[in-house]
């Protein structure tokens, strides 16, 4: 069944190609009867299509060049929207510029010894000047974020459950969504 349904792929290709068929299509269509009504069917309509394709030819109209022409003109990309080379190189320059006036600013004013080594005491004035929060004022405060967040949470869960239940309701059939829903309720009894 599986070597039918690739075999008539490859059959369906080599005619809307109007090829040979593959020797394995071939040896395939010998074998099996029902692919061969298949391939039958599908040449004889594929021979009325294109014999039926003759009488509808017309003579385009004489514009229609034109139009095409017009059309592959607009598509393809402008000769004057090509980057300017020079554009990078200008902007190679402004950046190599910006970095010799940081250097040459660093060069001028470098800062303080103490402030590079990482044990200097400025660095631990600092420490010792920042204050930390007490545990009471750290428990307060977690207090009055909980509310909300806690809040948001349901909020956000029950707009998950809704739209699930929404998506349950139109996509899945009855059966599926009744015997979830007993399941659910089985779950829930303790």
């Amino acid at each position: 069944m599986i070597l039918c349904w690739h075999y008539r792929r490859v059959v369906s290709r080599s005619l809307d190609a109007d090829a040979p068929l593959p020797a394995p299509a071939e040896r395939h269509l010998r074998e099996c009867p029902a692919c061969r009504r298949r391939f039958e069917a599908e040449a004889a309509v594929a021979r009325q299509l294109s014999a039926g394709a003759g009488s509808q030819r017309r003579t385009p109209s004489p514009f229609l060049h034109a139009k095409i022409m017009s059309a592959v003109a607009r598509s393809q990309p402008d000769a004057r929207r090509v980057p300017w080379p020079g554009r990078r190189v200008s902007s190679v320059a402004l950046g190599v510029a910006c970095l010799l006036l940081a250097v040459m600013a660093l060069w001028r004013n470098p800062p303080p010894i103490q402030a590079l080594h990482p044990l200097t005491p400025s660095l631990t004035n600092i420490a010792v000047a920042l204050s930390l929060p007490r545990h009471d004022e750290v428990t307060a405060w977690t207090a009055k974020l909980q509310d909300p967040l806690e809040t948001e949470l349901d909020l956000v869960i029950s707009d998950t459950t809704n739209a699930l239940n929404a998506l349950a309701d139109n996509f899945l059939p009855e059966n599926v969504r009744e015997s979830l829903f007993e399941r659910r309720s089985l779950d829930q009894v303790p």
